[in-house]
């Protein structure tokens, strides 16, 4: 007679970072990204020692596993074609499966937050009023604050929905200082100036010239210079007064580009 498997819980302080993780989610509101930042700060890792991130702290929440059920059919294919993320509805669960790690009331707590509206989904007026909530609250914004706030994007989706993190702070109401100001102008310029150097690049290679350039980043100048590497066909003389085939290589520098 086979004996059929037991799946029963992990190491002791492992059940209790997955407790933890959803104590802190469902009654203190925290939000992914804070879970895992605390949970790094206390040197705590994920899988394969990995440090935690959005995504895992989301796994751990949204897995009925630790409720005790099991469940199949998440994702589906047909043969040699790709896979399906099907639906919850279409799920299939084998409830109580094994020993619940935490209550079932906290889980479907977990699952509802989950499904809340996503913030990635908020209206750029709707960012814009609680940037101003949060500027009232605290004196200031800053990238940190922002990422810290329950209810709130991550700052880097306010800075691709704005353009900048000045341009949405602006907008709510808070000015960067000028050193501030200057930081984020330099952030903005960084791909523009990425591009130009590409573009001036490819242009003089284009036109059959031998383009090396040097990168130089000092406390408060980044530069690039550009130099040309011409050749001459003509046969070079040697020391033997005889003559070799050859290019004589000068580099001329046509170009200084800063930011």
């Amino acid at each position: 007679m086979q004996q059929q498997p037991t799946i029963v819980p992990g190491p002791a302080d492992e059940v209790a970072t997955v407790r933890r993780i959803f104590e802190a989610f469902v009654k203190r509101r925290k939000s992914y990204l804070q879970i895992a930042r605390g949970l790094n700060a206390e040197g705590v890792t994920y899988l394969d020692d990995r440090p935690w991130n959005h995504a895992a702290v989301r796994k751990i929440l949204t897995s009925e596993k630790y409720a005790g059920h099991n469940v199949y059919a998440r994702v589906s294919r047909k043969l040699n074609g790709s896979s399906i993320k099907n639906a919850p509805e279409a799920w299939i669960r084998s409830p109580n499966a094994f020993s619940p790690i935490v209550d079932q009331a906290v889980m479907s707590a977990a699952i509802r937050i989950d499904q809340a509206p996503r913030t990635s989904e908020m209206s750029n007026d709707e960012i814009i009023r609680r940037l101003k909530s949060l500027f009232a609250k605290e004196g200031r914004l800053t990238c940190r604050l922002i990422d810290d706030a329950p209810g709130l994007p991550l700052s880097s989706l306010i800075r691709k929905r704005f353009g900048n993190m000045r341009s949405a702070y602006e907008k709510a109401g808070f000015h960067l200082a000028p050193i501030q100001s200057h930081i984020e102008l330099r952030r903005s310029l960084a791909v523009k100036f990425a591009g130009f150097v590409t573009q001036i690049v490819t242009e003089l290679q284009a036109s059959g010239l031998s383009v090396v350039h040097f990168k130089w980043e000092g406390p408060s100048l980044l530069a690039m210079i550009v130099f040309l590497r011409l050749g001459s066909s003509d046969p070079l003389p040697t020391s033997d007064g005889n003559h070799r085939n050859g290019y004589s290589k000068t580099r001329i520098p046509v170009a200084l580009i800063t930011s």
